[in-house]
């Protein structure tokens, strides 16, 4: 008797599947800037805050080999900050 064949799905293992380590590359940093560079219209802090949140998430990517550790760390940034607006307004620090 032949043994059943299995199906496969793509994203059944998605969140095990690893990204290639780049993490020796200057590729982060360069795609870091770039990303802030695309945030102008928030101004020069709002820029070097974009730039941190960039390295961080392309850390965490680097540290745990996958997208969905940034990926849920932008989301909970968004989501405390849309929190944070809706339950107080809008908070002025540097700029």
């Amino acid at each position: 008797m032949a043994r059943p064949r299995v199906l496969f799905i793509p994203w059944a293992r998605i969140g095990a599947q690893r990204v290639p380590d780049h993490s020796r590359s200057p590729a982060n940093s360069t795609s870091s800037m770039v990303f802030a560079l695309a945030h102008t219209e928030q101004g020069l802090v709002g820029m070097a805050l974009t730039f941190i949140d960039a390295v961080l998430f392309a850390g965490l990517r680097i540290w745990f080999g996958t997208l969905w550790a940034p990926v849920l760390a932008h989301g909970m940034n968004n989501t405390l900050g849309l929190t944070t607006y809706y339950l107080i307004g809008p908070v002025y620090g540097l700029w």
